[in-house]
C-alpha cells in the first residue's frame, strides 16, 4: 500500500503482493471446484500462461 502525497490529494494506491502466487491459488481453486462439480464428466483442465510473440 503506499500514499501519493505529491498533489493537492493524497492518492492511495494498492498492490497485490505475490501476484504469482496469489493468480497459482486462484487457478488451483477454480480446478478443484470443476472437478467438484463436474463428477460424472471427465474434465481435463490446464492451469498456464499462453504468450506470443
Amino acid at each position: 500500500m503506499c500514499i501519493t502525497l505529491n498533489r493537492n490529494d493524497p492518492v492511495l494506491v494498492l498492490r497485490i503482493v505475490q501476484l504469482e502466487t496469489e493468480e497459482e491459488h486462484m487457478a488451483t481453486e477454480f480446478r478443484e471446484l470443476l472437478e467438484t462439480n463436474f463428477t460424472d464428466v471427465d474434465v481435463g483442465t490446464f492451469i498456464g500462461e499462453f504468450k506470443a510473440w
